[in-house]
C-alpha cells in the first residue's frame, strides 16, 4: 500500500508541475540592443505568440556609467509601419515607467496572422550625468513568431 501511495503522490506532483509550467508565460526576450557610450536601447517581449492575441512589448533603455534616465525628457516609442498581420494599438506610445538606471515604455500590438514577424520603431529618451544631458533617438527592432 505504501508504494501505491508514493506513486499517486508522484503522479499528482508531476501533474501539478506540468500544468503550472504550461500556464506560466515565457520570460520576455530582448531584441538587438542599440548602444551608445551613455545608454543601451532595445525592445523586449515574448518570442512566440498566438495568432489573434494582444501582445505586450517593452521599449527599454538603460543608462550606462555615471548616467541616469531623465524622467523630465519626453520619452516615447514611435513604431514604424507594422508588418502584414500586425497592428499597433496607437502610433505613439508614452507612459514610461522610470527608474534611475532602467526605463520602459509599454507597447501593445495585435498579431492577427501566423508567421515570423519583425516590428521596429524609434525610442526617444534622454540620459544625464552631472555635467550634461544627452537626447537620444534609437532605432530598435524585435522579432517573434506568431503561431
Amino acid at each position: 500500500a505504501s508504494s501505491a501511495s508514493t506513486a499517486a503522490t508522484s503522479t499528482a506532483s508531476a501533474s501539478a508541475t506540468a500544468s503550472a509550467t504550461a500556464e506560466a508565460p515565457a520570460a520576455p526576450v530582448d531584441g538587438d540592443k542599440k548602444t551608445g557610450a551613455q545608454y543601451a536601447a532595445y525592445l523586449s517581449g515574448p518570442k512566440k505568440v498566438k495568432a489573434g492575441s494582444t501582445v505586450g512589448l517593452s521599449a527599454v533603455f538603460t543608462a550606462s556609467g555615471n548616467y541616469h534616465c531623465n524622467d523630465k525628457y519626453p520619452t516615447s516609442f514611435k513604431p514604424d509601419a507594422a508588418p502584414e498581420g500586425v497592428s499597433f494599438a496607437t502610433d505613439k506610445f508614452t507612459g514610461a515607467a522610470f527608474s534611475t538606471k532602467k526605463t520602459s515604455v509599454p507597447v501593445t500590438l495585435t498579431a492577427s496572422s501566423k508567421g515570423a514577424k519583425t516590428v521596429s520603431g524609434t525610442l526617444k529618451f534622454g540620459v544625464c550625468d552631472e555635467s550634461e544631458c544627452v537626447p537620444v533617438k534609437a532605432q530598435v527592432a524585435f522579432s517573434f513568431d506568431v503561431e
